[in-house]
């Protein structure tokens, strides 16, 4: 059987690709932590072996992780939270694991409350980091200058006799039914080398123009895609609901997936009238 395919929409002419997603919620009445954690502890572990107990579990939270999903548990007395981050590695998130999450999430963090018997919510929130690769710092400048959907003034870099090296952009939205904070920013992931029984830490930017022609030569002659210098520009999406009067934890992770990044999308002008090209 043929496998689907996978529509991409291109940002710019860049591919956004997911890294890292985020559920937390937090409650008001998660007094019964101290008590149950160790019986939560044992459903959860008794009935799904690939979950492993982090540190010793004390006061100020328990953290529990999923070795075949590769997810993170947290929760203590205030709430609970899912964590998929891949940012430290070359890969990303796809369609699949991404439906996964919504229904690990919407499972685990349903075990978690109906153990310490929480009922009383204060916010719940999802989190999506999308990386724009990039082959320099500045490539990754003009993209994120060339959006159109922010700006600085010219007279701050005047006022401090300077000129931009990097800028960014960092917002807080309340709505009606959802509050968003937003942030986009160029970020650099140093080159790992390893040098014997030592691994040296490379920053390619900050680096002499022939010293860093002689770390892109050693990066190809190991042929070690991991000690590749990375340079992006991440977009931070933080969807949130404050008060929710009924927790419904699926289907917030797949309203917000399926629409933050179309909205951005659609919030980008373009010369040719089409937004998000």
């Amino acid at each position: 059987m043929a496998k689907g395919f996978t529509t991409v929409h291109l940002i710019r002419g860049k591919e956004p690709l997911l890294r890292q997603m985020v559920c937390e919620v937090r409650f008001r009445d998660g007094h019964l932590y101290l008590d149950y954690t160790g019986r939560l502890l044992k459903k959860l572990i008794d009935s799904s072996p690939e979950w492993v107990l982090g540190p010793q579990p004390n006061p100020n939270g328990t953290v529990v992780f999923n070795l075949a999903e590769g997810i993170v548990l947290n929760f203590s007395m205030n709430g609970a939270s899912l964590d998929l981050n891949k940012t430290a590695t070359d890969e990303f998130i796809d369609q699949t694991e991404a439906q996964q999450f919504a229904q690990i999430a919407d499972e685990i963090l349903g075990l978690v409350f109906d153990e310490l018997e929480a009922k009383e919510w204060s916010r719940i929130g999802f989190r999506e980091l999308y990386y724009f690769p990039f082959d320099s710092k500045a490539d990754t400048e003009r993209w994120l200058q060339g959006l159109g959907i922010f700006s600085v003034s010219s007279t701050l870099a005047a006022s401090f006799k300077g000129e931009f090296d990097a800028i960014g952009l960092s917002l807080v939205m309340e709505g009606e039914e959802c509050s968003y904070r937003i942030a986009l920013n160029g970020m650099e992931r140093p080159a790992q080398v390893s040098m014997g029984d030592a691994t040296l830490t490379v920053r390619s930017s900050g680096l002499h123009q022939k010293v860093d022609a002689a770390l892109k030569k050693a990066i190809k002659k190991q042929r070690q895609r991991q000690i590749n210098p990375a340079f992006a520009a991440v977009l931070d999406i933080d969807a949130y609901r404050k008060d929710p009067a009924e927790l419904d934890v699926a289907n917030f992770i797949q309203e917000c997936s399926t629409n933050n990044l179309v909205r951005f999308r659609s919030a980008i002008p373009a010369a040719n009238g089409k937004k998000g090209k």
